[in-house]
């Protein structure tokens, strides 16, 4: 469905990528906005306090002061952990105008033009690091689309020329 999406983005000619991926998601998650998140849409107080035995699970401090961050990646709940944490993120992405396809810490923001690109990763960028992430420079790049760009394992079409 994500591929299905992105590919109707580019054929609307939004075809100018912010092809990007979140830096240690899945390690830098910070412990006390996710409960906070959790907490927001599951009011039932024994469920939570399961949800968070699984999220302390294998995620030990890293020092007296330091806070507890990070979920164990490939776990049953992870997923959905996941996409408790990121919907502030998915909303933000929305509220700004701007198409997008996410699946996990992996997503695509469309624009029609380079600018437009550019603008949507200080964004996007902004948005993170309020949120205790940041993009993953190595992973991130403002790209026309085409086959060279590969969104969970499928090729992406070649703009309109």
């Amino acid at each position: 469905m994500a591929v299905s999406k992105a590919r109707e983005y580019i054929l609307c000619d939004l075809y100018w990528l912010v092809d990007a991926d979140i830096y240690k998601f899945f390690d830098e998650i910070p412990h006390a906005q996710l409960k906070k998140s959790i907490s927001r849409i599951i009011p039932d107080k024994l469920v939570q306090k399961l949800i968070f035995r699984w999220i302390d699970v294998g995620t030990p401090k890293t020092g007296l002061m330091q806070k507890r961050k990070g979920i164990p990646q490939g776990a049953i709940i992870s997923p959905f952990l996941c996409n408790v944490y990121l919907s502030a993120f998915d909303t933000y992405l929305s509220n700004q105008n701007l198409p997008f396809v996410r699946f996990a810490d992996d997503f695509i923001i469309f624009t029609p033009n380079k600018k437009a690109a550019e603008k949507a990763l200080t964004y996007t960028q902004k948005k993170l690091k309020k949120m205790g992430l940041k993009i993953n420079e190595r992973k991130t790049r403002i790209v026309e689309s085409g086959p060279h760009v590969i969104f969970l394992g499928r090729k992406l079409p070649k703009a309109k020329q």
